[in-house]
C-alpha cells in the first residue's frame, strides 16, 4: 500500500495540510443505515435520484481575491469565506449586493488572535460566526455585524478547552442538548459530550467496522474518520461527515445515531500518526445544512489518479435527515467548499476557474 500523507493526531492539521497543499449525560443507541453496502457506492446509492446538471454563474467581487477557501457559510445575506491569505483568515462578503465587506479574524498566538481554525457555521438566529481552532483550543465566535465594522472588533465569545486523554477537534453547539457535541481523538467512542463547565460528560458511538479495528487502537482509529461537524439550523440534530471516506452521522436530540458509508480508508500507521493510501478515494470535502437537508460536497478521487486536485469536486449529493438520497447534481466548475441559504433556493462554492479560484453560485430545484 503506497502512502501519501500522515496527519497528525490532531485532524486540525488534516486541514492545515489541505490548505497548503492545494494553493449527557444521555443514552446512546447506534442505528446503522448501512455500515456495509457491498459494492453499491454512493453514486449506486444515487442513481434512480435525480441528477441535476445546473448552470454556474460566476459572482463578481469586486476587490476580492481568493486563495484556497477551505470552508464557507453564509445566512440569507452574508457569506464568510475561511482562506489563509495575509493575516486575516476571513473575508465577509454582502451576498445580496456582491460587496467585499470586510477581512477578519487575526493570526497569531496573542491576545484576541489564534491559528487554524475550522469547522465554521453562522448561527443565524444571531448572526455569530461560529468556528474551532487549534490554537488556542477554543470554539470562538465573531458578531458578523461587529466583524463588518472597520477596523473589525474583536471575538464576542471564546471557550478554551483543555482535556487530560481526549482530544475533541471538531466541535459545535448542539442547541437541543444544551451542550458542545465534537468529534476528535478518544480512547473510546467516536464523539464527546462537553458541558457548560467545559468537561467532557460523556464520550459515545462506534467507529464503524474494519480489518483496523484489531490493529489500531481506538484512538489514533478515530483520526480516519474526523471531518465537519454541523448542527442543523434549528438545533434538533446534528450531522458529521468524513474527509477520508463516505461516512455520514446525523446524531439525534435522543441520542439515536444514523449513519451512511460505503467503504472504509485504507490507512496505516507511520511513526504515531495514521496515514492515507494513495489509492483510497477521499471523502466529503464539504458540507451544508439547512433544516431540509444535508449538502455534500463528495471528490471519490484519490491521490494517485488526481494528485493535489483530488480534493476538489465536481459532485454535490443531497440527504434528508434521515439519511435517504434525495437527489445529486453535477457541478462544471470543480469546487472546494459549499454553503446554502435557509430556503434551499441557493447554492454557493468556491471553485477553481479557468485562471484562479473564485465563488460561484447555483439554483437549486429539488
Amino acid at each position: 500500500m503506497k502512502i501519501h500523507h500522515a496527519s497528525s493526531i490532531r485532524p486540525y492539521f488534516f486541514n492545515y495540510l489541505r490548505m497548503k497543499t492545494n494553493c449527557l449525560l444521555f443514552g446512546i443507541c447506534l442505528i446503522l443505515v448501512s455500515c456495509n453496502r457491498g459494492n453499491k457506492n454512493i453514486e449506486e446509492y444515487f442513481k434512480n435520484m435525480p441528477n441535476h446538471h445546473p448552470a454556474v454563474d460566476l459572482v463578481d467581487i469586486e476587490g476580492a481575491i481568493f486563495g484556497m477557501p477551505l470552508e464557507i457559510a453564509m445566512s440569507d445575506t452574508l457569506l464568510v469565506a475561511m482562506d489563509d491569505i495575509g493575516n486575516k483568515y476571513f473575508t465577509l462578503i454582502d451576498i445580496k449586493n456582491n460587496r467585499l465587506v470586510n477581512r477578519f479574524g487575526d493570526k497569531g498566538k496573542g491576545p484576541d488572535e489564534f491559528m487554524y481554525p475550522c469547522n465554521i457555521s453562522i448561527n443565524r438566529f444571531d448572526n455569530i460566526l461560529e468556528f474551532t481552532t487549534l490554537t488556542p483550543k477554543a470554539h470562538i465566535g465573531f458578531s458578523l455585524n461587529d466583524a463588518a465594522k472597520n477596523p473589525p472588533l474583536t471575538s464576542s465569545k471564546k471557550r478554551v478547552f483543555s482535556f487530560k486523554d481526549d482530544s475533541p477537534s471538531y466541535i459545535t453547539w448542539f442547541p437541543a442538548l444544551n451542550c458542545y457535541i465534537a468529534n476528535g481523538m478518544f480512547l473510546a467512542g467516536k464523539y464527546a459530550i462537553i458541558n457548560e463547565y467545559d468537561t467532557i460528560t460523556k464520550v459515545f458511538g462506534d467507529l464503524p467496522p474494519s480489518k483496523y479495528r484489531e490493529e489500531i487502537d481506538n484512538f489514533l482509529l478515530c483520526d480516519a474518520y474526523q471531518g465537519f461537524i454541523k448542527s442543523r439550523p434549528d438545533g434538533k440534530k446534528v450531522a458529521q461527515v468524513s474527509l477520508r471516506c463516505d461516512l455520514i452521522d446525523v446524531i439525534n436530540a435522543d441520542g439515536t445515531i444514523i449513519r451512511f458509508q460505503t467503504y472504509n480508508p485504507e490507512i496505516a500507521v507511520i511513526d504515531g500518526m495514521v496515514a492515507t493510501s494513495r489509492e483510497s478515494p477521499y471523502g466529503f470535502s464539504s458540507m451544508a445544512t439547512t433544516d431540509n437537508y444535508i449538502y455534500t460536497l463528495y471528490s471519490g478521487r484519490t491521490f494517485n489518479e488526481h494528485a493535489m486536485s483530488a480534493q476538489l469536486c465536481e459532485k454535490i449529493y443531497v440527504f434528508n435527515w434521515d439519511l435517504q438520497p434525495v437527489c445529486s447534481y453535477t457541478l462544471s466548475t470543480e469546487a472546494i467548499s459549499i454553503a446554502v441559504n435557509s430556503d434551499d433556493s441557493k447554492l454557493y462554492f468556491m471553485g477553481m476557474g479557468d485562471i484562479q479560484m473564485g465563488l460561484y453560485k447555483i439554483e437549486l430545484s429539488h
